[in-house]
C-alpha cells in the first residue's frame, strides 16, 4: 500500500472514517487538517453538530475518487432511524487529512424528486467496474461532456455532449429519464431538446472536480435557478404542464456523478436539495 496522502486508497479510507464518524457520532476521531471546513447544505458546519445528530446508517454508496486533485465523491443512502434520506459528500485531503468536507442532504420534502428506497440497490457494481480500456475516455473529454450537458439545459439542447441511446438519469434514487409519470416519458436527450427544462434559468457555480478516467466516472456540484415562473413546455404536439412542485421558486443544490463510455454519458445519478433562490454551496470563492 503506498504512503501517499492522495491516492485512492487513502481517500477511500478518509470516505469511509467520515460516514463512521457520522453514524459512531464520534466527531473527534477525525483526521482533520488545520484550518478545515465543513459544510452541510450550503451552511457551515462543525464536525460532530448537524448529521452527527441524526443519521443512524449509511447503507449503499457509490464512491469516486480522484488523486491527481487530491479528492473523493460519494453519493449514498443514509437512514435517520425509520426514515431514508439521500447523502451526498466530497472531501479534499492534504498530507492525509481532511481539509474540506462538503456534505449535502436530502430528507422527504426537500425536493422536487425523491425516492431513496430505489437508490443503489442493483446498480452497484455497474460503477465499481472498470470500463473497458478501449472504451475509456480521456479526462478532458470526460469534463467537456459533463459541462456540455449542464449547459444543454441552459440551452434547451441535446447537441453540446454525446448520449448513449439508453442514457438514463436517476434523482434522488427516482429515474427521472424515460418515465410515463416525468414529461411524457421523454429520455435524456429528448428532454434538453424539447425544453423540458426551460423552467430552469440557469445552471451556476458549476464545479466540476473529480474525475475517474478508469471507471468513467466524472463528479460535479452546482446549482439549477428555478425563478418559478415557468408552467410547462411544448413537446410532441401538445402543451406539458410542470407539476406545481416544479414551479416553485428554489434553488436545487446537487451532487451529480456522470458515467461516461466510449465517448458517451451512460448514466447521470444525482443528490439535490432546494435550498432558497439563489442560495449560496459556502465552496464560492
Amino acid at each position: 500500500m503506498t504512503t501517499d496522502s492522495t491516492d485512492s486508497i487513502t481517500l477511500e479510507s478518509l470516505i469511509d472514517e467520515v460516514i463512521d464518524s457520522i453514524v459512531a457520532r464520534t466527531p473527534d476521531r477525525l483526521r482533520l487538517a488545520e484550518g478545515a471546513r465543513c459544510t452541510e447544505n450550503g451552511a457551515t458546519v462543525t464536525p460532530g453538530d448537524g448529521l452527527w445528530s441524526t443519521v443512524t446508517a449509511v447503507v449503499k454508496r457509490h464512491v469516486v475518487t480522484d488523486p491527481s486533485t487530491g479528492q473523493a465523491a460519494v453519493l449514498a443512502l443514509a437512514e435517520e432511524g425509520d426514515e431514508l434520506a439521500t447523502l451526498g459528500m466530497r472531501i479534499r485531503a492534504s498530507d492525509g487529512r481532511i481539509a474540506e468536507l462538503e456534505m449535502l442532504m436530502c430528507r422527504e420534502g426537500q425536493s422536487s424528486v425523491f425516492g431513496p428506497a430505489r437508490m443503489v440497490t442493483h446498480r452497484q457494481a455497474y460503477f465499481d467496474e472498470p470500463v473497458p480500456a478501449a472504451r475509456r475516455t480521456s479526462r478532458e473529454e470526460m469534463l467537456r461532456l459533463a459541462d456540455g450537458y449542464l449547459q444543454g439545459i441552459e440551452d434547451n439542447t441535446s447537441a453540446l455532449a454525446k448520449y448513449a441511446p439508453d442514457c438514463q438519469r436517476y434523482e434522488n434514487g427516482l429515474r427521472t429519464t424515460n418515465h410515463e409519470r416525468i414529461a411524457g416519458g421523454m429520455g435524456t436527450a429528448e428532454q434538453l431538446d424539447a425544453g423540458f427544462f426551460a423552467y430552469i434559468e440557469r445552471v451556476r457555480d458549476r464545479r466540476l472536480t473529480l474525475v475517474d478516467e478508469e471507471r468513467g466516472l466524472v463528479y460535479g456540484s452546482f446549482f439549477l435557478d428555478v425563478p418559478g415562473d415557468v408552467e410547462g413546455f411544448d413537446a410532441r404536439g401538445q402543451r406539458l404542464q410542470h407539476p406545481p412542485h416544479m414551479q416553485a421558486s428554489r434553488s436545487a443544490l446537487i451532487f451529480e456523478l456522470f458515467r461516461i463510455e466510449e465517448g458517451a454519458i451512460e448514466d447521470i445519478d444525482a443528490v439535490m436539495v432546494n435550498l432558497p433562490y439563489r442560495a449560496s454551496s459556502g465552496w464560492e470563492s
